[in-house]
């Protein structure tokens, strides 16, 4: 992580969007003490990092301390799950939405569909993994991703040094 952390020092106008994997909040106090030393030492600024994790509980604590979070949505099987367990997911996404703990949403584009509908106080984060940035007013998902003024972020493929 130490080399990234270099980067956006030296490159303030850069972002990272950290993941989080194993955040709980048995440790999110120390996750996020060791993080904001980890800043302090390399000239980063908060504001450069998007905070995420499951554990949307744990993220409360960066978000006190002004990181910008966001909570991943995990919904496996999500067409395959009936209209009781459908409205079960949505209100508990509402609740975390609503519950002051994150600043953001984060889920696969496939997920937009069902969420589009939901009213948000947060932001939403997305990622289109399988497609170029040049490709998305071709898709007329990605179009509506790209008009709704809650999305603030839409990760798409890039060729980069470690691309395959």
């Amino acid at each position: 992580m130490k080399p990234y952390l270099d980067f956006l020092g030296a490159n303030p106008d850069r972002e990272l969007w950290l993941d989080l994997k194993n955040l709980n909040e048995s440790n999110c106090i120390q996750a996020e003490t060791t993080l904001t030393g980890l800043l302090a030492q390399r000239d980063v600024n908060k504001d450069q990092l998007i905070i995420e994790s499951r554990d949307w509980k744990a993220l409360h604590h960066f978000t006190q301390e002004g990181y910008y979070t966001s909570c991943y949505l995990d919904i496996p099987h999500i067409d395959e799950l009936s209209d009781a367990e459908r409205l079960h997911r949505l209100d508990s996404i509402q609740q975390i939405a609503h519950s002051g703990a994150v600043s953001a949403l984060s889920f696969p584009a496939s997920y937009y569909a069902f969420l589009r509908n939901l009213d948000f106080s947060v932001d939403l984060l997305t990622w289109e993994h399988r497609r170029w940035a040049w490709q998305l007013p071709f898709f007329s998902r990605s179009r509506a991703i790209l008009k709704d003024g809650r999305v603030k972020v839409v990760l798409v493929k890039e060729k980069g040094h470690y691309h395959k």
